[in-house]
């Protein structure tokens, strides 16, 4: 038989039956085997050995005996070895190799041992739980005896395992410092990672997160690592990040931007500045914070741009605003304003005299002086009262004005009384008649050109001294209209000069007080919103904003001004429109220089809706139209068609090119004080504004200002005339980035700072837009001069006008005014001029665009 190896040799023999026994008999039979050897082998050879026994039926070993039995061949197979086989989980390593072990070998024979090593492989190299697991078994000899050869390894089974995710850690974690932001977010970048299985590579997205979102050094920042696949086939999901804990930045604190202005003031003892900061930003969110601004002048004098040392105090605001997480914003180092001369009133006692009696004593006092000073401190000199008048002065009434006395720190004016503060009686004559005509007879008497006669061959050329004194007649002297285009240039030269020798003469006392103090008819700055409707002082940044943000817009009719007894009559003003706040009425005021203005309403503007437009970026178009022909002074010398001019100009603007038009006719120094006013508060950034001027303007040489003479302009009081340092200012305010001042007047040329010329080739509007323009076009001469044959328009005007009409898209102001200047030059001697007044807050490369659209009506 065959048998499984158990150690031996023995071998189990089956003997079939025997052959040859005698009849019935039988004997019994025991067989024993022997294999060749005790290993395993198939086929193996057994020797057998018998033996009889006693049977049955008579059958006795003893008669028998046994052919020899031979040998046979069995199969000695091999022993099933027994075992349990586990594989071991495994950390990620990149291969497939698995940890196998046998539990329990069994089954050997006898003592014998055997040598059984074990080996595994995942199905995959990569991450997973219970993954299958294939085994390879290899058996070897052991010791007593044991072969590996007579056994069979034990039986394998389901094996399974895990492979977990290998650990990483992250090397060279860092977080980047930030300037405060709002939020905790941090950036963290990480330098590396450790532990990655050979060649293999991962992605990382670091994020971090600061303990608050608050400013501060050194600050917690905890980090938070995502692993991504990479490259050589390393893959997130067979890894597990170490956890990356903590590093520290700093949130910084965040810088404010904005922009510092400091105002001008007047003389007021002290160093005390007020500073405004406009635009402040680079702010988080919707987080505000309280700033509080001072500032201080390096001293308390008198100067002009003199440097302002700012403070600025942060306080926590709304919505989160806290002022540890900003800085306040820097003020530049060269922050200058300039502290203007107080004023200081000569007033002069009343005195009184009879005609032909000796001057009486005249004696008055200074007012105006700030707290703690006073005339023995803050002045020097002696203090005197004189007047013109003499023993031999007719009956009237005449000045006394102060003088005498000198201050670093003030100016000084007369008070409006001085004027009239000596009576002298004893005549019956109309006094104010008498004075005028004498006053006007010794300007008249001052103008040393000769006549110039025409001749048969030249046509009828007035004489120019004959044609002041002939238009005079007791009620004032009148520039008419001349035929401009009939007489020769030498004839127009000598006309025009004696017009201006005449106004020098009429002039020469206010020029000789501002040659000596340039800011006498400079205006304060208002205090009020009051005080800016009034008239008597100029809008400041603070008042503005504060009647920007409540404004509203208000229709009142305009309505026209009482004429001036004896003057010269105006053309007709069209009447009123209904449809458009036009509401500056030129009323003259009722009490003079420094008086009420109160029957003057505030102008307002409204807006009307834009039917087509070439340049839609423009807002708002606003135009101020002003024309003086009438002064309440008989001195002054009246316009015949200023406010023609004014007129006509005006609806060019608003019929031709869309400017909603505001006419003043006539206009007082309040009027146009506080219309101008008026602009800074209504216009905003991308309006568009046109201020033209029509009447008398004067400037002084040896100063280079220029004045405007509006309707109640004295000729001997520079106070009563409005400076163009004062339209300068206020033109600064007004917030429109497209702003033309267009004068038929000499003074705004001493505007231009700079010329801008005709532009040649295409030209980007936009790029205009994007510029702050304030451009100043002056008619070079100090006076319009009105042509008998444009219908008594000034060549200026008319040539103007009729370039405004042929703009059908939109047209660069340069180019624009070549064309005005050379019409004006071919027919009078005078050059008008064009550029940029970089004091009221023009940019390099602007320039100001007359664009065409249409309104509503």
């Amino acid at each position: 038989a065959n048998k499984v190896y158990d150690g031996n040799t023995s071998a189990t023999v089956i003997l079939g039956p025997l052959t040859g026994l005698v009849g019935s008999e039988t004997l019994g039979t025991t067989a024993s085997g022997t294999f060749d050897t005790k290993d395993a082998g198939i086929g193996k050879t057994v020797t057998v050995g018998t033996t009889l026994s006693n049977g049955t039926n008579g059958g006795l070993a003893s008669n028998y005996t046994l052919a020899p039995t031979g040998n046979t061949t069995a199969d000695i197979t091999r022993r099933q070895l027994t075992g349990s086989f586990t594989a071991a989980n495994k950390v990620y390593d990149g291969n497939t190799v698995a940890g196998v072990s046998l539990a329990g070998l069994g089954n050997l024979v006898g003592s014998e041992t055997l040598n059984v090593t074990t080996t595994g492989n995942f199905n995959t190299k990569d991450v997973g739980i219970a993954k299958p697991v294939s085994v390879n078994v290899v058996v070897a000899n052991g010791a007593n005896g044991g072969l590996a050869s007579n056994y069979i390894a034990p039986p394998v089974g389901a094996a399974v395992a895990d492979i977990t995710p290998k650990t990483v850690t992250a090397t060279g974690i860092s977080a980047a410092n930030k300037v405060y932001d709002g939020n905790t977010v941090a950036s963290v970048t990480i330098a590396g990672l450790s532990g990655l299985v050979g060649s293999e590579t991962l992605g990382t997205t670091a994020s971090g997160s600061f303990d608050t979102k608050d400013a501060g050094t050194g600050k917690t920042v905890t980090v938070g690592t995502t692993l991504s696949n990479g490259t050589n086939g390393g893959l997130a999901s067979n890894y597990t990040l170490a956890p990356t804990g903590s590093t520290t930045a700093d949130i910084t604190r965040r810088q404010l931007s904005g922009s510092f202005s400091a105002a001008n003031k007047v003389y007021d003892g002290n160093t005390v500045a007020s500073v405004s900061l406009a635009g402040l930003g680079n702010l988080v969110g919707s987080e505000t914070l309280n700033l509080t601004t001072t500032g201080n002048f390096n001293t308390k004098d008198v100067g002009n741009a003199k440097p302002v040392s700012v403070n600025v105090v942060v306080a926590n605001g709304a919505n989160g605003g806290l002022a540890s997480n900003y800085i306040a914003p820097s003020a530049a180092p060269t922050l200058n304003a300039s502290i203007t001369p107080a004023m200081l009133t000569y007033t002069a006692n009343p005195a009184n005299k009879l005609v032909g009696a000796p001057l009486p004593p005249l004696n008055g006092s200074v007012s105006g002086f700030v707290a703690g000073e006073n005339q023995a401190t803050a002045t020097t000199g002696t203090l005197a009262f004189v007047t013109p008048a003499t023993a031999a002065s007719p009956a009237g009434q005449f000045a006394i004005d102060g003088s005498g006395l000198a201050a670093g720190n003030y100016n000084f004016r007369q008070n409006a009384s001085n004027a009239t503060a000596l009576t002298v009686t004893g005549l019956a004559v109309n006094e104010t008649d008498t004075s005028t005509q004498v006053a006007l007879n010794q300007s008249l008497a001052s103008v040393s050109l000769q006549p110039v006669w025409s001749s048969p061959a030249e046509g009828r050329v007035f004489d120019a001294m004959q044609a002041l004194r002939g238009n005079y007649l007791g009620q004032g002297a009148l520039f008419r209209a001349i035929p401009v285009e009939d007489m020769s240039q030498d004839a127009l030269t000598t006309l025009l000069a004696a017009r201006d020798e005449y106004k020098k003469a009429l002039f020469a006392s206010a020029i000789r007080q501002l040659e000596r103090d340039p800011t006498l008819a400079d205006l304060p700055p208002c205090k009020s919103a009051q005080e800016v409707d009034n008239g008597s002082c100029l809008i400041t940044e603070d008042l503005k904003r504060e009647l920007k943000s409540q404004r509203v817009t208000v229709q009142v009719a305009a309505t026209p001004a009482p004429a001036p007894t004896s003057a010269p009559s105006p053309s007709p003003a069209p009447a009123p429109s209904t449809d458009t706040a036009m509401a500056i009425p030129p009323a003259l005021p009722r009490e003079g220089v420094g008086g009420s203005v109160s029957a003057e309403p505030v102008p307002t503007f409204a807006s009307r809706r834009v039917r087509t437009a070439a340049l839609p970026q423009i807002t708002r178009k606003i135009a101020v139209v002003i024309g003086i022909n009438r002064y309440a002074d008989r001195r002054m010398p009246q316009l015949e068609n200023a406010v023609g001019d004014a007129q006509a100009v005006g609806k060019v603007l608003e019929d031709q090119l869309g400017y909603e038009t505001v006419i003043l006719e006539n206009a007082s120094k309040a009027s146009v004080v506080r219309t101008l006013n008026r602009l800074a508060i209504e216009l905003d950034v991308r309006d568009s504004v046109v201020v033209y001027y029509a009447g008398h303007g004067e400037l002084i040489q040896s100063t280079g200002l220029g004045y405007w003479q509006l309707s109640d302009s004295n000729p001997t009081r520079p106070e009563t005339w409005l400076s163009n340092a004062d339209i300068s200012r206020t033109i600064a305010k007004v917030s429109a980035d497209q702003v033309a001042v267009i004068s038929d007047s000499c003074y705004s040329g001493s505007l231009v700072d700079e010329r801008i010329r005709a532009t040649a080739g295409t030209v980007d509007p936009q790029q205009l837009l994007s510029k702050k323009s304030v451009v100043v076009m002056s008619s070079g001469g100090n006076e319009p001069v009105f042509d008998e044959g444009k219908n008594g328009h000034s060549p200026f005007a008319f040539s103007l006008m009729r370039n405004l009409e042929q703009v059908s898209n939109w047209q660069i102001g340069g180019n624009l005014f070549e064309r005005v200047r050379f019409a004006v030059a071919r027919q009078l001697p005078q050059r008008p001029l064009y550029g940029a007044a970089a004091a009221a807050g023009h940019q390099p490369g602007g320039d100001y665009l007359f664009e065409q659209r249409q309104l509503d009506k």
